[in-house]
């Protein structure tokens, strides 16, 4: 399986400083969304268009490991994910169990950085609660996920374009060893002398 080189957005995310001003790893950096349907939903349907996205979106399966001292990512060939069905009772359920999601740390390396829930309310209501780590996704992204599943599941297919992460990985790549590069370093060392 092919590794790449973080990128420098990817980089600014990963890290925080301790409580003694060192730089330190984190995985605390997410960002999180909810999607309740108020309808009854059918959930087999539900978790085709959540797998129909993770499908389409490459940097929903980066994973990240060391090696060397070395901080890299690759990408998770893509394999349909059976994603759990919480029941639920009342909206404080639902409260708690964002709460429980929105607390539990990512395991940062060779996992997958997101997390999905699915919840099922008596009535047959339900909806998703999803988090992604920052090194994979924005809010921007956020949104056009839970808008992809919401437009696959109602059968309203907006296309909306898709544009691979390894694409901008390799991008980056060259841009920094490109003849731009070193003229955009040399502007910027310039103008902070």
């Amino acid at each position: 399986m092919k590794k790449y080189n973080l990128t420098m957005a990817q980089n600014g995310v990963l890290y925080d400083f301790d409580e003694n001003g060192n730089v330190v790893l984190t995985n605390k950096n997410f960002i999180w969304g909810h999607l309740m349907i108020n309808q009854e939903v059918d959930f087999n349907r539900l978790k085709e268009a959540i797998n129909y996205c993770f499908r389409k979106n490459d940097s929903i399966r980066i994973k990240l490991c060391r090696e060397e001292d070395k901080l890299l990512q690759y990408f998770e060939d893509y394999e349909e994910q059976n994603f759990k069905i919480v029941d639920v009772n009342s909206e404080n359920d639902v409260r708690d169990l964002e709460n429980d999601i929105i607390n539990k740390p990512f395991e940062m390396f060779n996992s997958f950085l997101y997390q999905v829930v699915i919840y099922r309310y008596k009535n047959g209501f339900g909806g998703i609660i999803l988090k992604l780590n920052h090194v994979i996704a924005d809010g921007y992204t956020m949104g056009l996920i839970l808008y992809e599943v919401l437009g696959y599941y109602s059968k309203k297919i907006n296309m909306i374009i898709s544009f691979s992460y390894l694409n901008y990985i390799k991008s980056e790549e060259k841009y920094s060893s490109s003849r731009r590069y070193k003229q955009d370093m040399l502007y910027w060392h310039r103008m902070f002398d």
